[in-house]
């Protein structure tokens, strides 16, 4: 079993839809979805799932199932030990972590030639 997993070495993938997904459906609904992407989910992952409300998205995580430990759950324990009940985002390497509402809930993978002003307008929509 392997220690940590890198916030690199998650793979991320994003479904936009028009309105949030009821629970009993989830599974199938993500299911359907990749395999519409063509992405197969062999036995050695699992998901984080995230429905980023401001974007009408779920966005899925995927990790394999060796780790022990994940990157991401080092900057919860950042989150919890600041204000909880704000919406907070960390910036890390070329990727953003964003917590709000007591959890995790959303990561994404900054473009290398964005701007920081359009980096800011982006975050700001979580706010």
């Amino acid at each position: 079993m392997k220690n940590l997993c890198t916030v690199e070495e998650l793979e991320i993938v994003e479904i936009e839809i028009d309105e949030e997904i009821e629970k009993k459906n989830l599974k199938d609904f993500i299911s359907t979805s990749l395999k519409l992407k063509n992405i197969n989910l062999p036995k050695n992952k699992k998901i984080i799932l995230n429905y980023i409300e401001e974007f009408k998205t779920y966005q899925l995580i995927l990790v394999e199932i060796e780790f022990k430990y994940l990157e991401i759950e080092l900057f919860y324990k950042l989150y919890e030990q600041n204000n909880k009940n704000e919406t907070i985002a960390f910036l890390y390497k070329n990727y953003f972590l964003i917590f709000k509402n007591d959890k995790f809930y959303c990561l994404q993978r900054i473009e290398e030639n964005i701007q920081s002003i359009e980096l800011c307008n982006f975050l700001w929509i979580f706010l």
